[in-house]
């Protein structure tokens, strides 16, 4: 039955482009998630958090608290 299936898949040129798309994807999001790691080290960290920020440096700043107390 798994042959049948990987012969299947091997044959299929649209699961192939769907398997690319989706590796492609998976790549772009580790490297979006490494760039953010790279901002929230470069930024100070507040001495507070807000739910409404009132400047970008606030909104990046109540972003990189979020991503880090996850």
């Amino acid at each position: 039955m798994s042959n049948r299936v990987f012969d299947l898949f091997m044959r299929n040129p649209i699961a192939w482009a769907l398997l690319g798309i989706l590796a492609v994807t998976l790549l772009g999001g580790y490297q979006r998630g490494k760039d953010l790691d790279t901002v929230c080290e470069a930024i100070p960290w507040p001495a507070f958090t807000r739910d409404h920020p009132l400047d970008a440096l606030e909104a990046a700043q109540a972003i990189c608290v979020a991503r880090n107390s996850n």
